[in-house]
């Protein structure tokens, strides 16, 4: 066991040691992303209160939006003039 594990480490190291520029803009925005992912998924929330889904495919469908629904905005809070000083 110890020995695929420093297998897969050496392979991870070797073969996914840098980030492309999605992650890297990702990377960027995750503070303006952690600030402002709450008034996201209330938004959602409240917009998906009446749909009437099952609770786990409901949550199944709204937890990726949800995170690329934060992203988004937290990329577009770091355009805001002044706005990446800060964040």
């Amino acid at each position: 066991c110890i020995g695929i594990i420093v297998l897969l480490l050496g392979l991870f190291r070797r073969r996914l040691a840098g980030q492309g520029p999605r992650l890297q803009s990702a990377a960027l925005d995750s503070y303006a992303t952690y600030i402002v992912h709450p008034l996201v998924i209330v938004g959602l929330a409240i917009g998906l209160q009446s749909v009437a889904l099952y609770p786990l495919l409901k949550f199944l469908i709204f937890a990726p939006i949800a995170v690329l629904a934060s992203f988004a905005v937290g990329h577009l809070v770091r355009m805001l003039p002044g706005a990446r000083r800060v964040l």
